[in-house]
């Protein structure tokens, strides 16, 4: 979490978002088609927080602020924590988004991801082991923390969209994920594509076997024979939406004027992109709802603040309620800098969802470190249990120290 954080939009290596203007604000509907053929409502709260916040702000004039506006904050003492760190050969680089507004503030994270480091590996939640209650259900949803600590993830974030499920007792803890959605080569959610043949697909994130990355319009060519490895998805065109729904980010250009759901709105938001070489992972975790804290952003900002952290291209992944972040300070570059996110003084930094605790959700995308482990689960003190499968593979040497 940010705390107090008091620095230009952006700290630590990325640009502030300059020169962004939201088109006007417009009526857009959060709704979708299923794969079903049904007219599905795309999960995400469509009214912010803060109702009134006029959408048409010019970060050029609002980037920088006042330390001084920042009131100080009181943060647990991490630092006899850092054994165990990656190091500066880390993978993983974590950067505070501030951005001041005259509406209020913006918070959240930017995180990059090498992806041609070796001991990286992606992580997308699976689906469910058994048949469930609706036969449209393919997961049973679990938070964004949950699934940090089951995969053993050093990061990690939420992904698809998704339709709430009742189970066999009427509780609605499982869930259909619209679009795209792979985990080790198997499809637990086929891609959705709207229109008559040669529609297009929904845009997605996807990575083959060697864990290189695209951004792309996801059908089912996309994903014939093997082709993606692991992948999620953001909601594309619907019939009942004249937003086209196009990719966030596309060659470095910024689309999230066209992007769905919701342009022009302030949400809490996620998004997931790759630099031109496709080697490089940028994630964009925003908080919003929380007046104070983060007024939450335009997918025109997110955009914007995509291509400044380097993103070629991008898509915008759910968000609202389901936004999330969860990322070991050990794991990244600078952990004694970053502890200093750390609220809780477990070693976790993350992001302050607007539910108030992580949403049980659909799908999440993480990554793992090969040869190193979480020493704590999110939200506790003790080491976290050593996988089978980490304990077997051996330590490269740049973690090694």
């Amino acid at each position: 979490m940010l705390g107090g954080v008091a620095a230009a939009c952006v700290v630590w290596g990325f640009t502030a978002c300059s020169g962004v203007k939201p088109a006007e604000p417009g009526a857009s509907s959060t709704s979708g088609s299923s794969r079903y053929g049904r007219s599905a409502r795309v999960k995400q709260d469509e009214t912010p927080a803060v109702s009134d916040v006029d959408t048409r702000v010019d970060l050029r004039v609002s980037t920088r602020v006042d330390t001084a506006a920042e009131p100080a904050v009181t943060k647990p003492d991490v630092s006899v924590r850092m054994d165990g760190a990656v190091g500066p050969g880390s993978p993983i680089a974590l950067s505070p988004v501030f951005i001041q507004t005259e509406f209020g503030p913006i918070r959240g994270f930017l995180v990059t991801v090498d992806l041609g480091d070796p001991r990286v590996e992606v992580v997308v939640s699976g689906g469910a082991a058994e048949p469930l209650a609706d036969p449209a259900a393919e997961v049973v949803l679990t938070p964004t923390d949950a699934f940090t600590s089951e995969t053993g993830c050093a990061l990690a974030v939420n992904a698809n969209f998704f339709r709430w499920l009742e189970d066999a007792d009427g509780n609605k803890t499982i869930a259909d994920i619209v679009g795209l959605s792979v985990t080790d080569g198997v499809v637990v959610s086929a891609p959705r594509v709207v229109g008559d043949a040669g529609g297009v697909g929904d845009p997605a994130l996807v990575f083959d076997q060697r864990g290189r990355a695209r951004v792309l319009n996801a059908d089912g060519d996309a994903v014939s024979g093997g082709a993606v490895w692991d992948g999620v998805a953001g909601i594309g065109a619907s019939d009942d939406d004249a937003t086209p729904g196009t990719l966030l980010v596309i060659d470095g250009q910024n689309h999230g004027a066209t992007a769905r759901p919701g342009p022009n709105a302030r949400h809490p938001r996620t998004a997931a992109g790759v630099d031109a070489d496709g080697d490089t992972l940028v994630l964009a975790v925003i908080d919003g709802r929380r007046p104070g804290h983060s007024i939450g952003i335009t997918l025109v900002e997110l955009g914007e603040l995509m291509i400044d952290a380097g993103a070629d291209d991008a898509v915008n992944l759910d968000g609202g309620g389901s936004t999330a972040l969860l990322v070991h300070a050990l794991a990244t570059g600078e952990p004694m800098v970053n502890a200093g996110f750390d609220d809780d003084g477990d070693g976790w930094i993350t992001n302050r969802p607007s539910d108030g605790r992580y949403r049980p959700v659909a799908n999440n995308l993480g990554v793992r470190l090969r040869g190193w482990t979480p020493p704590n689960l999110p939200g506790q003190d003790g080491p976290a249990p050593v996988r089978g499968t980490e304990a077997a593979v051996s330590v490269p040497s740049a973690v090694a120290d």
